[in-house]
């Protein structure tokens, strides 16, 4: 292209005075905004830009007015002069006239040069300072680029979409998600390339990765993992990417410190979702004063005294659930929540709402409110939890009835104990002692963080125990000669007590506290105890994870040393004899998790549980309302362990 011919002062004064004749019509706009707004509406007829207006700003016009095949005259002058020659007081970079007599009176001249959008790259390049004109010039070729390949295979695209089949449109569709699933894949894995990761597991399918695998043959589909790649590897499971640990890979992450692989983030928030329900001061009370309170409440020697607090809620429960004669449990998930409310209300806040039915139904009922939408949080994006939250959950009306029911009997004894008319830690429940808990510095709780406290204790309580005594009684449904064994001991040591559960009688139950450890064993989720890594991690074989990755343990791999993660029916010997009780934790029994990281409440929840099958084998002969074989364990997506829920009968027996 030629170089610009140099514009005399008789030029530049014929443009200002027909600029100022132009103006004079009105039919103009001035400045950026409003120029961009005509050439997207297709109004303007002509864009004259001031020499200095910035780079980016003239690309962008420039663009725009290619698109709209508007023509572009760049001003020899400044944006101050620009303005003058509009009769302005003030700077124009940019103008746009919307008339095209006006525009055409402009362009008549050749001392009013028209450009096109070729010639504005070149303009721009010559024109402007170098560190400027390059970005200018580079955006502008890109975008010119993408519109000349627009411009020549849109009408292609446009008529091929008009002659397609559904068939075609739905496989083209297929490819291109394909395509896009596999790109961002990349993209994140190039984040990681530091690191030593572990190996992933191929066949991942666009937006499922391996979920529905886990969903139709979660056992054929680890077991043919581990072959391939050992134990330690990554799945795409439920949109994200989880790290899968087996063997003694499995226990160093069970045992490792929550300030590197955490359970509060794994489990609590990153899957159940707690944290919608639950401010931060309360989660801190769960793993902060929690553990030590129950390990001062409820440790293995002790347990014993609350056997008939245990006994007298669950009379008084069943009481209030069933009626005389035969009944079916439409819900024994249900059922069983309810029965455990009453216990749990009982030990946990003490007699003055052992039998509130308010209270007792919100310790029933928070469980659900909690569980029954795990899976709904994993599949949809987390941008859509927050409006759907009013929806699904009923916390409000549990804090209001804790505020009502609770927290009334909690200034009450704080009252109490500062008048001298309770002694300290005489309650021996729950709630009396995080009246009384003083943190190093001498801080304690308000009475609204207690009864929060309490709450969130009511959904570990609830939740974990009535779900594997729900495992409990599929278990013994499922095999008569379980059942069988289990009845006639109860009989026969209930009836050396007078027919009274006790802490004796429940010691010498062996074959129960058996059964009980098998239960444990084969209710653990496929896929179990979900830590997050809170840094970069480095398993002890090498392999690393990045900061934020979910570590799940190969539950059955690592308690029974076994290649397949198969669990058969047959798998439930209580017939065999072992030293360890349900309460031992180790390898083989990770329940209640490993090392240091043992739920203290486990001494609790295993003899309340017993007592639980206890009353209502001794109470009911139980059956199954359809006579027909059911798995004791079901999983929701191939993951996550639940109890069967198929009705069942409870016949009263003489």
């Amino acid at each position: 292209m030629a170089p610009a011919q140099k514009k005399t002062k008789k030029t530049v004064e014929s443009i200002n005075s027909r600029l100022q004749l132009v103006t004079k019509s009105g039919k103009y706009t001035l400045g950026y905004k409003s120029t961009l707004k005509t050439l997207r509406h297709g109004k303007s007829k002509l864009v004259i830009i001031a020499g200095n207006c910035p780079p980016l700003r003239k690309s962008e016009i420039e663009y725009y007015a290619m698109l709209s095949k508007t023509p572009v005259h760049h001003y020899s002058g400044n944006n101050i002069e620009l303005g003058t020659a509009c009769g302005k007081l003030f700077r124009t970079s940019v103008l746009s006239i919307t008339d095209q007599g006006d525009s055409e009176i402009l362009s008549t001249q050749h001392s009013v040069p028209t450009v096109r959008m070729a010639e504005c790259a070149e303009t721009t390049r010559l024109t402007a300072p170098l560190p400027l004109a390059l970005p200018a010039m580079v955006f502008s070729t890109l975008i010119s680029k993408s519109v000349e390949l627009l411009d020549q295979y849109a009408p292609k695209a446009l008529q091929y979409y008009s002659q397609a089949s559904r068939l075609d449109i739905a496989v083209i569709t297929a490819a291109t998600t394909v395509v896009l699933y596999n790109l961002r894949s990349m993209i994140n894995n190039s984040k990681y390339r530091h690191l030593n990761q572990p190996p992933k597991v191929p066949y991942s399918l666009p937006l499922f990765g391996h979920t529905l695998y886990m969903a139709t043959f979660p056992n054929k589909f680890l077991d043919w993992c581990i072959s391939k790649y050992g134990d330690t590897f990554d799945l795409e499971l439920l949109g994200n990417t989880v790290t899968v640990a087996g063997g003694p890979i499995a226990e160093q992450v069970m045992k490792e410190d929550a300030s590197r692989l955490s359970l509060e983030h794994g489990v609590l928030r990153e899957t159940l979702h707690v944290h919608y329900l639950f401010n931060e001061k309360t989660l801190d009370i769960g793993f902060t004063a929690n553990p030590s309170i129950i390990k001062t409440l409820l440790p293995q020697n002790k347990v014993m005294m609350v056997t008939d607090k245990i006994v007298d809620s669950l009379d008084y429960g069943l009481t209030q659930i069933l009626d005389d004669g035969p009944q079916t449990i439409s819900h024994p998930c249900d059922f069983l929540q309810q029965l455990v409310a009453f216990i749990s209300v009982r030990v946990l806040i003490g007699p003055e709402v052992a039998k509130n039915r308010q209270v007792i139904d919100t310790f029933a009922q928070l469980t659900n409110d909690i569980t029954r939408n795990v899976v709904l949080w994993q599949l949809l994006p987390e941008s859509w939890h927050q409006p759907l939250l009013p929806y699904l959950q009923s916390l409000n009306r549990h804090k209001e009835n804790m505020d009502n029911y609770v927290e009334p009997i909690v200034q009450k004894r704080r009252d109490m104990l500062r008048d001298g008319e309770l002694e300290s830690h005489t309650q021996l429940d729950y709630m009396q002692e995080l009246i009384e808990f003083q943190y190093p510095d001498g801080s304690t709780f308000t009475n609204k963080e207690i009864t929060d406290a309490i709450l969130l204790i009511a959904f570990a309580s609830v939740h974990t125990t009535s779900m594997n005594a729900g495992f409990a009684i599929f278990w013994l449904l499922s095999r008569p000669d379980v059942m069988k064994a289990v009845v006639e001991e109860i009989d026969n040591v209930t009836a050396k007590y007078d027919g009274k559960v006790t802490d004796e009688s429940v010691k010498e139950m062996v074959f129960l506290d058996r059964f009980m450890r098998q239960v444990l064993r084969l209710g653990v989720d496929k896929l179990a105890t979900g830590k997050k890594s809170m840094e970069e991690y480095t398993f002890k074989n090498g392999f690393q994870i990045p900061k934020g990755r979910m570590v799940q343990s190969l539950s059955r791999r690592l308690m029974y040393d076994a290649y397949t993660v198969e669990s058969p029916t047959s798998d439930m010997d209580p017939f065999t004899f072992t030293k360890r009780e349900s309460t031992h934790s180790g390898r083989d029994n990770i329940a209640f998790g490993l090392g240091k990281h043992l739920c203290p409440g486990r001494f609790f929840a295993i003899h309340e549980i017993k007592i639980v099958l206890i009353t209502l084998l001794r109470k009911y002969k139980l059956s199954l309302k359809e006579n027909k074989p059911v798995e004791p364990v079901v999983y929701v997506l191939g993951i996550f362990a639940m109890p069967n829920d198929s009705a069942i009968v409870l016949t009263p027996r003489n």
